[in-house]
């Protein structure tokens, strides 16, 4: 355990440290003199806890709190101070202070800050060990669905071709079928590469740092045109827009922007299917456009509760069964996001339950996508 000590008295500087030194004297002990070099501190090393005194030149235990939240950096800080005013407390906990200590020091109160974030890393620890026993539910469910996903169009597609032998119905729609159902299978297909390249490297030490690189590897960037990614993904698509009825309007004319042309159909795929299968309208409509620097996807669908905004992007995770909704294994969303993220863009969701949901991303922000909108 670090231990930062943020005071611009060196006698309370001293005093704290010898209080803490009192619980566990292996406790590591750094200073800071007042609040702008225990700003950098903090942002610049990996502390067990802060003591922070408020009332300091420079900066004031507030605005070094107030700047950590704007750096996201979430280090647990004790406030110490001489007078807890109500107005200190409110803006302090609103800031995410841990807790508060008064001068003069009282080895109790002290003692029992170090007790609250033992208390809070334990926790944490059994938190990380309840999500990785999630994770390895999720990734039975995750073969089980696959078999599933690669089965059920397999039998489509034999069903169809023996129809086509025999020419008892129109052939074109039923190849548009067979071709639609070739898509889901290759979709499943790169899902179990990308997922079986990712647990192989994991399982080995030296490798487990080369996720990450690859999770970040440099992307073929070419000026693309959204029209034509957007007409191919509704053409993989015409066999079930056409036997649920789904009405698709373009608004307006989309732009073409730097981006990898076969990551944006993953994109369009993944959310255009969400909006077909997650719709029980009797006139079901998906509407796509461009405004405001964002592509979007509206459909007049189930909808979402806010609750699950976030939820819904988290891998393998499904909010209805199976037989409810059919469908995959609930990484679409997943893999749209990383997608859009390797893309320095963005993705988030405006939805009301029985009114439907409409779906935002950014591709990028940078100049070169800026000239080429304008």
């Amino acid at each position: 355990m670090n231990i930062l000590i943020v005071d611009d008295n060196k006698s309370n500087r001293e005093l704290l440290a010898f209080i803490i030194k009192k619980y566990d004297p292996s406790i590591a002990i750094d200073f800071a003199v007042d609040g702008e070099e225990g700003l950098i501190k903090i942002l610049r090393s990996n502390y067990t806890l802060v003591f922070l005194d408020h009332d300091m030149p420079n900066k004031t235990g507030i605005q070094v709190l107030t700047e950590l939240k704007e750096e996201k950096n979430h280090t647990p800080v004790v406030m110490v101070t001489i007078h807890e005013s109500v107005k200190l407390t409110i803006s302090a906990i609103k800031l995410g202070v841990l807790d508060f200590i008064n001068k003069p020091f009282v080895k109790r109160e002290i003692h029992g800050s170090i007790d609250k974030i033992k208390d809070l890393k334990k926790r944490n620890q059994l938190e990380v060990r309840s999500m990785l026993e999630n994770k390895l539910r999720n990734i039975s469910t995750l073969v089980e669905n696959i078999g599933q996903n690669l089965t059920a169009p397999l039998v489509t597609i034999y069903s169809v071709l023996t129809k086509i032998r025999q020419n008892s119905v129109n052939d074109k729609e039923l190849l548009d079928t067979v071709f639609e159902e070739l898509y889901k299978i290759s979709r499943t297909a790169d899902l179990c590469k990308n997922y079986q390249k990712n647990v192989g490297m994991a399982s080995q030490p030296k490798q487990k740092g080369k996720i990450a690189k690859a999770n970040k590897s440099t992307l073929s960037f070419d000026k693309t045109n959204f029209n034509s990614i957007l007409d191919k993904v509704i053409k993989t698509k015409e066999a079930k827009i056409k036997k649920r009825g789904v009405q698709i309007k373009k608004i307006g004319t989309l732009p073409a922007l730097l981006c990898e042309a076969p990551q944006m159909e993953k994109i369009f795929d993944n959310l255009i299917s969400n909006a077909i299968q997650f719709n029980i309208n009797p006139k079901p409509k998906i509407e796509i456009g461009y405004q405001n620097d964002a592509f979007y996807i509206k459909d007049n669908g189930i909808g979402i509760e806010e609750e699950d905004f976030e939820k819904i992007f988290d891998i393998f995770v499904r909010l209805h069964k199976k037989s409810e909704f059919e469908g995959g294994t609930g990484a679409g969303l997943t893999i749209a996001k990383k997608l859009i993220l390797k893309h320095n863009g963005k993705i988030w969701l405006e939805s009301e339950l029985t009114k439907g949901t409409t779906f935002f991303f950014t591709i990028g922000s940078g100049k070169k996508n800026r000239k080429m909108k304008s």
